[in-house]
C-alpha cells in the first residue's frame, strides 16, 4: 500500500514539472517519453544486473506491428540504442514501461532488424517488459535451476515411458496427463464430487519400491474432491472408477509430489508414482 502511494505521488509530481505532451509520461530526448506502468521486484533493479531478459511489444495505432525478445544479454556488451539503456537504469525486474516516440528516435528497425518496414517519421510505441534483471551469481544460480529441472523432466519421460511400456499400455489407457490400466472394471456408476468413499491402495515408485500400503489395514475413507486430502493424480484417477473397481494409477511427478519430492524425504524429487486402487464403496 505504502509503495503504490509513493508510486502515485511520484507520478502526480512528475505530470506536473515534466513537458512531455503525453499526459503521465515523462520526457526523455526530443520525441522519446515513457513511463513506468507496471512495478516490478525492486530487490532486482537493473542497475545491478548484468543480464536482461526483455519482452517488447511495438504498437502504430493502436496495432501491435512486432514482438522482440532479448534472451539474457550481457548489458553490458549489448548495442542497445542509448535511450533505452539510460531508461532500463531507473527500472526493476517485473517492470513494464510504455515508451512513445518516431521510429527514427526509437531506432525501432534496428531494435527489430526489419529496417525498411517502418516509417522513420512515424510515432510508435513500445511496450517493454523487464522479464529478467540478473546479476552473474544469479545467472549462474538460475542457469542451475533449469537445468536440474531439466534432468527431473528427463527422468520423468524416462520413468513414465518404461512404465507405459512394461503395462502395454496405449493412448486408449491415457487420462488428464496419467495412465489408468484397469485390473477389475465392475461398472456401475462413477463416485461424485461430495461423496465419502473407503479405498485400499497401494503406492509405488517407479522401481517397484513400496512407500505405502493399506491392503492389510483398515481402508481409507476420503470425502471426494475435497481439497488437500489426496495427490492431484489420485483424485484425477478416481474420477475413473466405479464402485468395486480396481485399477492401477500411473502418476506422472507433476500430479504427485513434484520436482521437491515428498516431505518426508521417502518420495524424491520428480518421481512417478504406481498405485494400485481398489474402490470398496461408500463410507458410511
Amino acid at each position: 500500500m505504502r509503495l503504490a502511494l509513493v508510486f502515485l505521488i511520484i507520478s502526480l509530481f512528475l505530470v506536473g514539472c515534466n513537458d512531455s505532451e503525453h499526459f503521465s509520461y515523462t520526457r526523455h530526448s526530443k520525441s522519446v517519453h515513457y513511463k513506468l506502468i507496471a512495478l516490478g521486484d525492486e530487490s532486482r533493479p537493473v542497475n545491478q544486473a548484468h543480464h536482461l531478459t526483455m519482452n517488447l511489444t511495438f504498437i502504430s495505432s493502436g496495432d501491435t506491428m512486432a514482438f522482440k525478445q532479448f534472451k539474457r544479454i550481457d548489458k553490458s556488451g549489448s548495442r542497445l540504442p542509448e535511450y533505452l539503456g539510460e531508461i532500463l537504469q531507473t527500472a526493476n525486474q517485473g517492470d513494464s514501461i510504455s515508451i512513445i516516440g518516431l521510429a527514427n528516435e526509437l531506432m525501432v528497425g534496428a531494435l527489430i532488424g526489419v529496417d525498411t518496414v517502418f516509417n522513420k517519421e512515424q510515432e510508435y510505441q513500445i511496450e517493454l517488459m523487464v522479464e529478467e534483471a540478473l546479476s552473474d551469481a544469479q545467472l549462474r544460480t538460475v542457469l542451475a535451476e533449469e537445468r536440474l529441472k531439466k534432468d527431473l523432466e528427463l527422468k520423468e519421460l524416462g520413468e513414465m515411458k518404461a512404465m507405459v511400456d512394461s503395462l502395454n499400455l496405449n493412448e486408449n489407457n491415457q487420462y488428464k496427463d496419467m495412465y489408468i490400466k484397469f485390473l477389475d472394471d465392475a461398472g456401475g456408476e462413477f463416485v461424485k464430487q461430495g461423496d465419502r468413499v473407503s479405498v485400499h491402495y497401494r503406492a509405488a515408485l517407479a522401481n517397484g519400491n513400496t512407500i505405502d500400503d493399506n491392503f492389510e489395514m483398515d481402508p481409507f475413507e476420503y470425502e471426494v474432491g475435497k481439497p488437500d486430502q489426496v495427490i492431484d493424480g489420485f483424485s484425477i484417477g478416481m474420477e475413473r472408477l466405479t464402485i468395486g473397481s480396481e485399477a492401477l494409477f500411473i502418476i506422472p511427478p507433476h500430479l504427485a509430489f513434484g520436482s521437491k519430492g515428498s516431505s518426508s524425504g521417502i518420495v524424491p524429487p520428480g518421481s512417478t508414482i504406481v498405485y494400485h486402487v481398489k474402490l470398496l464403496g461408500l463410507a458410511d
